[in-house]
């Protein structure tokens, strides 16, 4: 028989992970998408209250939520509504987090399959396919989207190639396949892990370069790590010897002399910074959005959520979570692993507002717990 909240309500909680991810399909009814994400948020929190909270923790980040609600750099209704609703994520036993994991991992790795074709045989074996083009999600972006059946591309000659999925930016693929995929410790016996892989390396994602590399290092076998060295030999001479979109897509993100590899930021935000690391409003903040709206219009940077709620917020928030981790009494290479993932992702995404990237820092960790405890959600 089927149980409306262990088997229909998890579908219900991956279709608004989904949603709050923001695919082409959903950028010309965003409104409607924001109050499905809403009421999700609502739903999530109240879907079962949570065994043994760790009060600590939840303390904190309620500390913090009230806190970016209540100081705003420009104020209005929804935008405070919004603002407190993920704290809802943090009410929901840790043990339903595995069932929704596994669900999402499945429908996300499915999703990937009919895009991926779609992606070779447009940009790889040049067929020509039916497409329509739309506008950005983001408006500051001065491209527009070619919109494939099941693929989204930029019209950009060198970024277009990049694979992005449903999603407006390939970083977003990179950063949520190159997470899934080492939770998964490359498991390839399971087929999920094929597009996972496949999907991040044809992003040209420097997060999942890096990430994998880093994982390989510390937890690869040896095999792996042999792989990896053989793939990075084959690699740079295939770099050195023609040209290729990988040269500029990666390489010189890293290497070259105006890049450095994190550009994820304006040039004049680099003044700003310097100027608010000097001022009172470091420890305090200038108020939930000022970043994008002013500072650095278009940026995503760590950087953002020290402006917009000061660094005593922000180490709240960054303590929570390691509470969070702790409590859950992840073994030592499972809690690096965790903060590997959650210093990474708020490095570069610290999306602390959306549902997702949330998901993202919480369910991960409660996976790991359970296949410590061998249970059999996942």
């Amino acid at each position: 028989m089927i149980n409306y909240k262990e088997d229909i309500l998890p579908l219900f909680f991956v279709a608004i992970l989904f949603f709050s991810l923001s695919p082409f399909y959903l950028w010309r009814y965003q409104t409607v998408a924001y109050y499905v994400v809403a009421v999700g948020y609502v739903l999530w929190g109240l879907w079962k209250r949570p065994e043994g909270l760790n009060s600590w923790s939840f303390l904190l980040l309620l500390l913090f939520y009230t806190y970016a609600t209540l100081y705003q750099y420009r104020v209005n209704f929804n935008g405070m509504v919004m603002t407190f609703l993920p704290l809802f994520v943090f009410l929901i036993d840790t043990s339903r987090w595995p069932k929704i994991y596994d669900k999402f991992t499945f429908f996300y790795s499915l999703t990937l399959i009919p895009s991926l074709i779609i992606y070779f045989l447009v940009f790889w074996i040049g067929i020509s396919l039916p497409f329509s083009i739309i506008n950005p999600l983001n408006e500051l972006k001065d491209y527009q989207y070619y919109a494939y059946p099941f693929l989204v591309a930029t019209d950009d000659l060198i970024q277009g190639i990049r694979f992005c999925g449903y999603y407006d930016e390939p970083g977003v693929v990179g950063t949520v396949s190159g997470v899934l995929l080492i939770i998964d410790k490359f498991n390839f016996r399971d087929w999920k892990c094929y597009p996972l892989l496949i999907s991040g390396i044809f992003s040209f994602s420097l997060y999942f370069y890096v990430l994998i590399v880093v994982y390989v290092f510390l937890w690869g076998s040896q095999k792996m790590k042999m792989l990896l060295a053989f793939s990075v030999v084959l690699l740079s001479f295939y770099i050195l010897s023609s040209d290729n979109p990988f040269v500029e897509l990666i390489y010189d993100r890293v290497f070259s002399d105006d890049k450095y590899g994190d550009n994820r930021t304006l040039p004049e935000f680099v003044s700003f910074w310097k100027k608010f690391c000097d001022s009172y409003l470091f420890f305090i903040g200038c108020g939930r959005n000022y970043a994008n709206m002013v500072a650095d219009p278009g940026g995503s940077s760590y950087k953002h959520m020290i402006v917009d709620h000061g660094i005593i917020m922000s180490s709240l928030f960054a303590i929570a979570f390691l509470l969070r981790y702790v409590y859950l009494k992840l073994s030592p290479r499972n809690l690096l692993l965790m903060l590997i993932i959650f210093l990474s992702v708020i490095y570069q995404r610290p999306y602390i507002f959306s549902l997702f990237y949330l998901f993202l820092l919480v369910a991960p960790a409660s996976v790991l717990e359970c296949r410590q405890e061998n249970c059999h959600d996942i």
